[in-house]
């Protein structure tokens, strides 16, 4: 449950900080910081956190834009690319990129925090 919910805050904040300042890159800003406080400590949590809070967000707006012109642009893009004019074969491309920024930014968000934040010892 916790996991979702970082999901859905980090897909808020990077959408939040994407519609009022317009830069592509504030989405790692977004993901250092969710990882920087949710404190996780497998990395590997923390960077599906970042991954498909971002993918799901870069996902659902590139439909959006999309499906109103019927997914014209996207055949075209993905023609470019090599992918046979499948559209949703770019969308997938489009998620991937954004998901691995997300993922590797919220991954050192992670790695900062263990390293400030001090382990008590333990005692048996």
């Amino acid at each position: 449950m916790k996991f979702i919910l970082n999901i859905i805050l980090l897909a808020i904040l990077a959408a939040a900080l994407q519609w009022l300042l317009g830069y592509w890159w504030l989405i790692g800003l977004a993901a250092f910081f969710i990882g920087t406080i949710t404190g996780s400590k497998s990395g590997m949590r923390s960077f599906f956190i970042g991954f498909w809070g971002i993918a799901l967000l870069w996902a659902g707006v590139a439909f959006y834009k999309a499906f109103p012109n019927e997914f014209i642009l996207a055949e075209k893009m993905a023609s470019l690319l090599y992918l046979k004019g499948n559209a949703f074969a770019i969308l997938g491309v489009t998620a991937l990129i954004g998901g691995l920024v997300g993922g590797f930014s919220a991954l050192s968000g992670n790695s900062l925090y263990k390293m400030v934040v001090k382990k008590r010892p333990k005692y048996y």
